[in-house]
């Protein structure tokens, strides 16, 4: 994350110009997981639970960040991961026009309802 924020930067700060100016602050960290053997296994528990074994795929190395992964990086939370929702998502994430099987919101809603009950456990 280090590495891709300080090429991110170096980016944008190579297209600044006399008219355009580009102000940085640092403060656009978002922290990718830091897994867990213990919360991958009761993540492909819930997984399976709600998709069967086909739903299953094996875990795929992504850039991703998310909020919530402070917690881990923070001390609150010993264990996390995170949950890939297949739902043919095109053109991608967060790019405008962008659309998914909406029907999956529900299968990712109980899957991470059932990884809930089984961390509790």
């Amino acid at each position: 994350m280090d590495e891709l924020q300080q090429r991110a930067f170096e980016a944008m700060d190579s297209v600044q110009t006399d008219d355009i100016k580009v102000t940085l602050d640092g403060n656009d960290f978002s922290p990718a997981a830091i897994p867990s053997q213990k919360s991958i296994a009761n993540m492909s528990s819930a997984i399976t639970d709600v998709l069967g074994p086909a739903g299953l795929i094996d875990a795929l190395d992504t850039p991703g960040g998310d909020d919530f992964h402070f917690y881990a990086y923070d001390g609150i939370a010993d264990e996390t991961t995170m949950l890939g929702l297949g739902c043919n998502l095109n053109p991608g994430l967060h790019i405008p026009g962008m659309t998914f099987e909406r029907e999956s919101i529900l299968d990712g809603a109980r899957m991470m309802i059932d990884v809930v009950r089984l961390t509790r456990n």
